[in-house]
């Protein structure tokens, strides 16, 4: 990690790095390197809004969920687990393809829309799994378990 950090520091460092890759980016000169550069920290600052953007998203769901007197609890699962599930999906794919802008595009929403799919229903698998949990619990169990939490937040 701290390698391409470097990279991005020093445009001729870059150009050597992207050089040696096995699919690598033609750089004709510093100029090329230093657009490259924009292009990367534009593309950082852009994937960091939309996680926060998707957040909130998830956010406004559950709380809507919760408006509505749905299980917002469960909602709660499902829209987290895809959130993470996605990004975690969309981060993973897109090191594997080489670094043109229209492929990583294309790879990084498909592996975001999949890997939100997949988080959904494995939240929906931990919420069920955590309910059949909470529901086989001894009530004095539960109140020993809250009393417990209670005081351990004071």
């Amino acid at each position: 990690m701290a390698h391409s950090s470097a990279a991005l520091r020093s445009p001729k460092r870059g150009m050597r790095v992207l050089r040696s890759r096995k699919h690598s980016i033609d750089l004709v000169n510093t100029a090329d390197a230093q657009r490259l550069k924009r292009f990367l920290k534009i593309a950082r600052v852009s994937a960091l809004g939309a996680i926060v953007i998707d957040t909130a998203l998830a956010g406004q769901k559950v709380q809507n969920a919760r408006d509505a007197g749905e299980n917002a609890e469960k909602v709660a699962y499902e829209e987290y687990g895809a959130l993470i599930v996605s990004i975690a999906a969309a981060g993973f794919f897109t090191v594997f393809f080489g670094p043109g802008l229209i492929v990583l595009t294309v790879v990084g929403g498909i592996s975001a829309l999949a890997g939100a799919e997949g988080g959904r229903e494995l939240g929906k698998f931990f919420y069920e799994q955590i309910s059949d949990y909470e529901s086989a619990m001894p009530s004095e169990r539960k109140k020993q378990l809250l009393s417990e939490s209670a005081l351990s937040a004071l």
